[in-house]
């Protein structure tokens, strides 16, 4: 069905995406776009507030460190403010404007903006998918990142959920990546590496087929973190590739992964913060 439609859409001049964000939307859901984080044009989040004190949502969009925009993510933001959650789509800059560790610092200021400005005290839950999920490893497992905002992760994130994730990608080949991951910092930015120390509860999930980033990555991450002593939990959907794993998040792909049920399950029962 979902190859079909893309073939109508495409021969209308529409774009899948943009399809799928017009349909999206949630009644009582209110939506707030470009809301300052930071002084730069992509320091801005959206926001889909349902109304009520529960969980928050940080949710961290891919596009190898150097594509990508928040408004392509409102069927994401919809979808989860849908569940009860109050969920902020941030943009952070991108490469070759920026290098590693800019955009990790970003969202590290965006988690700290919306624990102040939009959780009032709720548990701040952070999700990211691809790049996302390698920036959201670094802010929880590498404490350093919120240390310079005045915090840690064990007082500002719940939770981590990480979405066909990149986190133990070296040696780093070829001219691209090779600009984004300047040489001396390439150590500091492998989520694997981070495995010890005190942190909140991680979620990886990843698809069997993802042919984008290989499903060995959070089988290695996750090996580290259970050395480390942290709580992790690794699911590995079968016939399910990098994107698709994402759309299950949203209507009407609901059927291609259990994705949602992951994540629901993973905020509700899991006991947020360290312990």
């Amino acid at each position: 069905m979902w190859k079909w439609l893309c073939v109508v859409l495409a021969l209308a001049g529409c774009s899948p995406i943009d399809f799928v964000n017009a349909r999206a939307g949630v009644e009582g859901v209110v939506e707030t776009r470009d809301v300052a984080y930071g002084p730069e044009l992509r320091q801005r989040y959206d926001l889909y507030d349902p109304g009520g004190e529960g969980p928050v949502v940080v949710f961290v969009q891919g596009g190898a460190w150097s594509a990508g925009d928040k408004r392509f993510y409102r069927f994401i933001g919809t979808a989860l403010a849908a569940e009860g959650w109050r969920v902020a789509v941030p943009n952070y800059r991108l490469a070759p404007r920026v290098v590693f560790p800019t955009f990790v610092e970003d969202v590290a200021a965006v988690v700290e903006a919306v624990r102040r400005d939009v959780a009032g005290g709720a548990p701040v839950w952070l999700v990211g998918h691809s790049a996302g999920a390698h920036i959201g490893a670094l802010i929880v497992h590498d404490p350093h990142y919120l240390a310079a905002l005045g915090s840690d992760p064990c007082g500002s994130v719940a939770g981590f959920v990480g979405i066909a994730g990149a986190y133990d990608f070296l040696p780093i080949e070829g001219p691209r990546f090779g600009a984004i991951f300047p040489e001396a910092t390439r150590d500091a930015s492998q989520p694997v590496n981070f495995g010890a120390g005190e942190a909140p509860p991680t979620l990886l999930l990843h698809g069997a087929r993802d042919n984008i980033v290989d499903v060995e990555q959070a089988e290695s991450f996750a090996k580290a973190l259970r050395k480390g002593g942290n709580r992790v939990r690794l699911e590995i959907y079968r016939g399910v590739g990098h994107l698709s794993i994402l759309g299950a998040l949203g209507e009407p792909f609901r059927g291609q992964a259990p994705t949602l049920d992951s994540v629901r399950t993973f905020i509700e029962g899991a006991a947020p913060g360290c312990r």
